[in-house]
C-alpha cells in the first residue's frame, strides 16, 4: 500500500490549503507510505528523509500558533519571528520533498514503462519549484509595504499551488492503480484495470497499423 497511502497522505496537503492544521498529519502519512517504496526507487528514500523535516517543522508552525492563542496580547511580538522562520523553513522542507518526491515518481514510471507518469514527473519539476520559492516571498512582511503586490503574489500562489497539487494527486492516483509493488500482484482489481488499459492502447496500435 506504499502508493495508497502516498495519494492519500498528498489527498491531505492539498486539505491543507483550506486549513494548515492538518499539514502535519499530511507529513506523517506520507513518510508511512514512504517506508515501502524508498526501497526500491532513491528519489522516495531521500523524500522519506524531507517528509519527516516537514512534520517536524509543521508540528513547530502549529506550537507556535497555539501558543500565540494562549498567550496575553502585547507579549506575543517575538511568536512572530519564531511563525515566519518556521514558515520559511516549512516551505523549503516542502521544496526539497516535492523534488526528490518527483525524482522518485520518475524512476518508479520510467522501470515500469509508465510514459504519463514519467514525463508528468518532468514537468512537474519547474512549476512545483516556482510555487514554493514564490510561497517564499508571501513569508516575508511584504504586505505592510506593497499591500498590492503581497495581494497579486497571494492569488498567483494560489492558482498555481491549486492546480498544481491536483495533478500531483492525479498522477500519484495513476501510480497507485497501475505500479504494483511486490507482494501486490494478486490485487484482481488493479490487474484487471491494467488489462483494460493494456487492451485499449492494443486497440489503438491496431487502428494505426490499420
Amino acid at each position: 500500500m506504499g502508493f495508497g497511502l502516498l495519494f492519500g497522505g498528498y489527498a491531505l496537503l492539498f486539505a491543507s490549503f483550506f486549513n494548515r492544521y492538518v499539514l502535519p498529519l499530511a507529513a506523517l502519512v506520507q513518510w508511512i507510505g514512504l517506508r515501502r517504496l524508498r526501497l526500491y526507487y532513491s528519489g522516495m528514500r531521500l523524500a522519506r528523509q524531507w517528509s519527516m523535516g516537514v512534520f517536524l517543522c509543521a508540528l513547530v508552525t502549529l506550537a507556535v500558533q497555539v501558543i500565540g492563542m494562549l498567550t496575553p496580547l502585547g507579549s506575543t511580538a517575538w511568536l512572530a519571528y519564531v511563525q515566519s522562520a518556521a514558515d520559511m523553513t516549512c516551505t523549503l522542507g516542502m521544496l526539497g520533498y516535492t523534488l526528490f518526491l518527483l525524482r522518485g515518481i520518475w524512476e518508479a514510471g520510467s522501470e515500469t514503462g509508465l510514459a504519463s507518469v514519467s514525463l508528468a514527473a518532468l514537468r512537474y519539476r519547474v512549476p512545483m519549484t516556482a510555487y514554493y520559492l514564490l510561497s517564499l516571498l508571501l513569508d516575508l512582511p511584504l504586505g505592510d509595504r506593497f499591500p498590492q503586490v503581497a495581494l497579486i503574489l497571494a492569488i498567483a500562489v494560489t492558482l498555481i499551488g491549486f492546480g498544481m497539487h491536483a495533478l500531483m494527486l492525479r498522477t500519484l492516483y495513476t501510480c497507485y492503480m497501475y505500479i504494483c509493488m511486490p507482494g501486490e500482484e494478486d490485487l484482481s482489481i488493479r490487474k484487471q484495470r491494467r488489462g483494460r488499459r493494456k487492451k485499449s492502447s492494443g486497440t489503438t496500435d491496431e487502428r494505426k497499423e490499420g
